[in-house]
């Protein structure tokens, strides 16, 4: 759901933010944890398939995700989050609402519009801590604060769900209830939502041994009401960091730089370009060097890598005088090595781009969301070497 794509709820107790790309490597890890994935009925995906699916809960309207992390350094005041606060060393789980037009076993009631909430805290370090709760609550003050935009954006997206409550007359503006389904044998979590006045439909468990709880009362009010009870302070949305994309960088001890004793300047007339590598099988993690040349003939190199098969394109991100490039390949680390002395080399080198390459190259700069304000090529260079952008 793209409603949450900028705002971020901080508390005295927690933080929740936008699922974002470079949270993926971190829930990768805790999805692999046996526990975790029978607790979520979940299978283990891929590095690759676990970024569609980041992004796929980013885009799809009846889909409302926030990572859970440890509270802001900077408190809860109203000013922007900084990049660092909601770092992989600070995430501590997950919570998602899923939204779907329920019509009866039998097809024959009345539709209304249900949202599922899904809550896992992953780490047991951070279990039976208050935090499930705090996640909770703050989550649900969410909700309540937003409920018609959530719904205009599942309608709005939805045409299924759109065509179902126009046929019955439904205006689809509010929630019929918030729901839960709980495994029978997990009484904290039981006790974790029924403490946070989730009720269940029936007292025998369902034909998956699950019960299934619900919450009608979805006034602020009410909710304020249970932050209090917790000890949870401070409740304010803030705006999350307004970048493309970033990349938290692996562990410094275990970064290699491909980079010579120079390249650590970053300005003109060189521009620091840094790949990390999400392919599982390849040595290549991350290699970081600083080229002599603009940042639109970097990206054109970095299309024509694309277009020759060395590498896919995860995310990427720009300014003025660096550039950031996560990518999934199967090469060597020698190989990328290689491949970026000689994008170092050819660089230096001058090469005429003519007017309708530039076009390409701009339309392939936006789908990949490079940089807003690019420096502009010089006309009338040496050589007349020909480039295709099209990645």
């Amino acid at each position: 759901m793209l409603l949450n794509s900028k705002t971020a709820i901080s508390t005295s107790t927690i933080l929740l933010v936008p699922y974002s790309k470079w949270h993926v490597p971190r829930y990768h890890e805790w999805m692999k944890d046996e526990e975790i994935q029978e607790a979520t009925a979940s299978e283990p995906l891929s590095l690759e398939e676990e970024y569609a699916m980041q992004q796929s809960w980013r885009q799809d309207p009846d889909k409302l995700t926030f990572i859970v992390c440890q509270p802001s350094p900077t408190g809860t005041g109203g000013s922007p989050l900084r990049d660092e606060d909601d770092s992989s060393e600070r995430m501590i789980g997950d919570v998602n609402l899923f939204l779907r037009v329920d019509d009866g076993e039998e097809g024959d009631s009345e539709p209304q519009i249900i949202g599922e909430i899904e809550l896992m805290i992953a780490e047991k370090s951070n279990q039976r801590k208050g935090l499930g709760k705090a996640t909770l609550l703050s989550f649900l003050r969410y909700i309540a604060d937003h409920e018609v935009e959530i719904l205009e954006e599942f309608v709005r997206g939805d045409q299924v769900a759109a065509k179902a409550l126009r046929e019955a007359g439904v205006s689809g503006g509010r929630f019929s209830c918030l729901s839960v389904k709980i495994g029978q044998g997990n009484g904290r979590s039981l006790g974790l939502f029924e403490g946070a006045g989730f009720r269940k439909v029936s007292e025998e468990a369902n034909y998956f041994g699950e019960f299934e709880l619900r919450r009608m009362d979805l006034s602020r009010n009410s909710v304020n009401q249970g932050l209090e009870r917790a000890g949870v302070e401070g409740y304010i949305e803030r705006k999350a960091p307004i970048v493309i994309e970033k990349c938290q960088a692996p562990d410094p001890d275990k970064t290699n730089q491909a980079a010579q004793p120079d390249t650590t300047i970053s300005g003109p007339p060189a521009v620091h370009a840094t790949w990390f590598n999400v392919h599982d099988r390849s040595d290549f993690r991350n290699i970081s060097i600083s080229l002599p040349a603009s940042i639109d003939k970097i990206t054109i190199a970095i299309s024509n890598h694309v277009r020759d098969g060395v590498y896919s394109i995860v995310s990427m991100s720009a300014s003025a005088y660096s550039i950031t490039v996560v990518c999934s390949t199967e090469k060597s680390r020698a190989e990328v090595a290689e491949l970026v002395q000689r994008m170092k080399e050819e660089l230096g080198q001058n090469a005429v781009i003519p007017p309708e390459e530039l076009v390409l190259l701009r339309e392939w700069e936006e789908k990949w969301g490079v940089v807003e304000e690019l420096s502009t090529m010089e006309d009338g260079l040496d050589t007349d070497v020909e480039h295709d952008h099209r990645g």
